[in-house]
């Protein structure tokens, strides 16, 4: 039980605020960051309590991705079909990121296993930072650079 509270307050729950930031940004919805964190600590709080039961490896994941959807369906009002969109993009690009974060560390410094709390927690930090700084450039450039460029300015609205 010490390493679930562990990793949920240490690894799991940044990273899912991580993940809810960028997916606001991608659909342009405006949220307090009080928000973001409290969504980020349901969201995480949920997986976590999924994978704490004896459930076959992955649901946790399947849990998680459609408390995402109903997250950004629910609160960003945007459809269904957006939200799974924007959802599947995030979590895509956060699979990518945990797969090169620990390819290069598995074979710079050898394997880490879960029970090395510290260590395990510190390679997860490098993706949740990228996320950040890429829901950051969407936001600030990327998001009002591509509205800009059209007449109507809904391309990305859901």
């Amino acid at each position: 039980m010490k390493t679930i509270f562990f990793n949920l307050m240490f690894q799991g729950w940044p990273e899912m605020v991580a993940l809810i930031f960028t997916a606001f940004s991608i659909i342009g919805y405006n949220a307090s960051l009080k928000s973001i964190l409290r969504y980020g600590l349901i969201l995480a709080s949920l997986i976590w309590l999924v994978r704490a039961m004896s459930v076959p490896f992955g649901l946790h994941t399947l849990v998680g991705v459609f408390g995402f959807i109903l997250i950004m369906h629910k609160i960003a009002k945007v459809s269904l079909v957006n939200s799974f969109y924007v959802t599947f993009f995030v979590q895509f690009m956060l699979a990518s990121l945990e797969t090169i974060v620990h390819f290069t560390v598995n074979k710079v410094f050898g394997v880490v296993f879960v029970t090395q709390d510290w260590l395990w927690i510190l390679i997860g930090w490098p993706q949740i930072i990228i996320i950040l700084v890429f829901g950051w450039i969407i936001k600030k450039w990327l998001r009002p650079w591509i509205l800009s460029k059209f007449k109507n300015g809904g391309i990305l609205h859901g």
